[in-house]
Order: structure tokens, then sequence, then C-alpha cells
């Protein structure tokens, strides 16, 4: 698919489409994590439980970062009461935001199927003794392994389960395969409606909390870098702000998750800038200062957030940098992140038939 058709294709799509370009279907838990795989489609992405643990640890750590990161960065400010009034810290607190709801996604998915998991679990943790020795003392330890597919889980786990369990899996196994054509029959619709059916607001939330995310770390980093660092020493807080967690951000979105980003979308982008925009015209006509480069030289023009957005000093300077961003920037900015999201392999939901000879 040429580069402009798939620019109209990705346009025609819904802003929270699961439907990609290639008329293949975003799995929505795989690509959000924010539910587990259910032992009962083995085949499901992710195949190793253990990355969603382990995705969950990670994005903990990438929280826990942040924060210490945001405190000291308010800590080290002149004046704590200004700390909001900056284009970084409004990106700042976007990318924390994502960041916290992408945690909580998989600590609820988690906690709601924990019992399911709980086998995963101690098999990770080296205790496979006590919840996979034989199929009913399984059950028993765990007090949720009583279902088909469960037992089927444990005896998966644990080849030599006791000749019971095996029997009685090779009963529903008998019993599968007389209707296994129908079923397969409409796997694919089933999968397809559950999905559909979990596209909830919160899900919704945190595709748009990311898409502003990584869309506004790309800004302040190319603007801070480009129109702002005066060339002298830099301290932690700001090459974290403006380069360490865009990375973060990147990695959660992009790596750990696999977060589609759709063209129209960039409504986000926009009503995210403007609003930033309305405020430095708010600080101006309020003249708040800046007390961040305050000094008592009269000349000095150290009221505006940014020196290369003074609307006092150099309206004319501001409204043509204002146009340029709007215009060219932002655009630019989102067909980049756009085009790293096509980029990165997504999640689809598996529609291959299987065989039935």
């Amino acid at each position: 698919m040429k580069c402009h058709q798939r620019l109209v294709a990705e346009w025609h799509l819904s802003m929270f489409s699961l439907k990609d370009a290639n008329d293949k279907i975003i799995d929505l838990d795989a690509s959000f994590l924010n539910s587990l795989p259910s032992p009962s489609l083995p085949d499901k992405i992710p195949k190793n439980v253990k990355f969603w643990f382990m995705a969950g640890i990670l994005k903990f750590l990438l929280v826990v970062w942040t924060l210490a990161t945001m405190v000291l960065s308010i800590l080290g400010s002149r004046d704590k009461n200004y700390w909001l009034a900056f284009l970084t810290t409004w990106a700042f607190l976007f990318a924390l935001w994502y960041q916290l709801s992408s945690f909580i996604s998989i600590v609820v998915a988690f906690s709601s199927s924990s019992t399911t998991h709980l086998p995963y679990l101690s098999l990770m943790l080296g205790s496979t003794r006590d919840t996979v020795g034989s199929g009913d003392a399984a059950a028993t330890a765990t007090g949720a392994i009583t279902t088909r597919d469960e037992v089927v889980l444990i005896a998966r786990m644990n080849p030599n389960s006791s000749t019971d369990n095996n029997d009685h899996i090779d009963d529903d196994d008998d019993d599968k395969e007389n209707d296994q054509e129908e079923q397969q029959r409409n796997l694919n619709d089933e999968i397809m409606s559950v999905n559909q059916q979990k596209m909830t607001i919160w899900i919704k939330l945190m595709w748009a909390l990311y898409v502003i995310a990584i869309h506004s770390q790309f800004m302040v980093t190319l603007l801070y870098w480009l129109l702002v660092y005066d060339g002298s020493s830099v301290i932690y807080p700001e090459i974290y702000r403006h380069g360490i967690l865009l990375i973060l951000v990147i990695v959660d979105g992009f790596i750990i998750n696999r977060i589609p980003i759709r063209l129209k979308q960039i409504v986000f982008i926009y009503a995210y800038s403007m609003a930033y925009l309305v405020w430095t015209l708010i600080h101006f006509a309020a003249d708040l200062g800046n007390p961040e480069v305050t000094d008592t030289d009269p000349d000095t023009n150290d009221d505006a957030l940014y020196g290369v957005l003074s609307w006092r000093d150099n309206p004319v300077g501001a409204v043509i940098l204002c146009l340029i961003l709007i215009l060219v920037g932002l655009p630019l900015i989102f067909i980049l992140t756009w085009a790293l999201s096509l980029w990165v392999p997504h999640r689809y939901i598996r529609q291959q038939p299987v065989s039935m000879e």
C-alpha cells in the first residue's frame, strides 16, 4: 500500500477503531494489557503469562521513577506554586497520568483473575509442588482450580498429574471433538465480540492520554533543545523531563503495550496545544510574571513564560511562532508518532482456521 493510500485508509478509520487499514483486528487485551490471557485460549497473544507479571513490575518502577523525579523538580523550583505554569510540566503530567493509568489497568486485570492465574504465579515463584502437584491437591490448594479448562491448565503445567485427572481430561476431549467444528466456526466471531465489548471509557481515556503524552513529550523535547537550551549545564530533572521521559513513554506504549495511533486522534493534540496557548494569553493578560527568571533589571524580559514566546515585547514574533507550530510543527510531530506506531508491529486477533482433518 502506497503512502498516500495508507493515509487515506487510516483517515477513514474511526478515532478508536480496532480495525487496522490492513483489515486485521487489534487485540485490545494484548495491546493495552487490560486483561490477562485466559487459560482456555493458550494461543492468545502474548503466549507467556510471565510477560504480564514482568510488565506490571516494570510499569510500577516507571511510575515510581517519574513520581520521584516530579518531587525533585518541584523541590528544585524557585516558586513551587508556579511549577504548573510551564509547557514541560503539562507534558510531564500527561505522561505521568498515562503511566498511572497503564499500571492501574494491569493491576486491575490481575486482581480480577488472580485465582485463575494463581498456578502461573506459583510456578514463576518456584512453588509448583504446592499448586500443581496432583490434580485434586492442586484444586484444593488454590481453591479455584475446579473448571474443566483450569484442570486442563494444571495438566499442561504438570504432565505427571494423577490418572483420575487424565481420565477426566480424556472424557472431556471426546466430548469436545463432537462439537469442535461448530465451536471453531464461531470462535473468531466470539473473540472479536468480546474484545469490542471491552472498549470501555477507561480504555478510551488511556488511549487518548497516551496519544497526548507521546506527542507532548516529543514537542517539549524538541522545543527545549532547539529553542530554550542556552548551552549551560543541565540538572538531572531537566534531562529527565526533556528526553528520558520521552523514551520511557515510547517503551511503555509501543513496546510493553502496543497502542496504535489513529490519524483522527490528532484532535487530542490540538485540544491540548490550544489549551496551553490560551493559558499563555491569560498569563500575559494577568501580568503574572515568571519567578523562575525574575531579576531587578527593568529592561530584562522576565515576564514571559518563554523568551521566544513574549506576547508583550514581541507579539508579532509570538503569533508567527504559534502559527508555525500549529500549522507545521504539530502535524509533523503527530505524523512522526503515527508512523512510529505503524512501524511497531501491532498485536492482532489470530483468525487462522484450525484444520478439522
